[in-house]
């Protein structure tokens, strides 16, 4: 009990001389795919920016959990600060928050050669705050609480 599993195997042992040209090994010409180079995709990279400790904690592992590269900052201050100094593929941030909320964020974002997509995330229903965060420049405004599938499927989109 609680030893575990323990597996044998074994492999015929093969001199490197015993190896002619005339051999399977030898004259067999490796297929397209063993001769393709495959580079891995680049890790892409999320900023979010949250005051909330536990729902940024929880953020930052899912997307790391679905392969993301996650910065994770408190304030739309450390956000811009990080977007100054970084480089983002998507930024997620809270729009309300200390250091100028989302709208400080969009704006850093927006200030970039390369801007990274903003999605925003929040708990507040008005209408007119979402139309008026995306008429600044945010990708999307998406309500809280939000499901594991929906910020999935954000962040995706904004890859796309």
């Amino acid at each position: 009990a609680g030893r575990g599993t323990t597996v044998d195997m074994r492999f015929p042992a093969v001199e490197l001389g015993e190896v002619s040209e005339t051999s399977p090994a030898a004259t067999q010409q490796p297929s397209a795919s063993e001769t393709e180079v495959v580079r891995p995709m680049e890790p892409r990279r999320v900023l979010v920016a949250d005051d909330d400790d536990e729902l940024r904690e929880l953020l930052g592992e899912t997307l790391t959990g679905a392969g993301y590269v996650v910065t994770t900052v408190e304030s739309a201050t450390k956000a811009v600060e990080a977007l100054q100094t970084g480089e983002f593929d998507v930024v997620l941030s809270d729009v309300k928050m200390p250091g100028g909320g989302g709208q400080a964020v969009v704006g850093a974002a927006l200030e970039l050669a390369q801007a990274p997509p903003v999605l925003l995330i929040t708990g507040w229903t008005d209408g007119n705050l979402q139309q008026e965060l995306l008429s600044l420049g945010a990708r999307a405004c998406l309500p809280k609480p939000i499901s594991v599938r929906d910020l999935l499927a954000a962040v995706s989109d904004c890859l796309s």
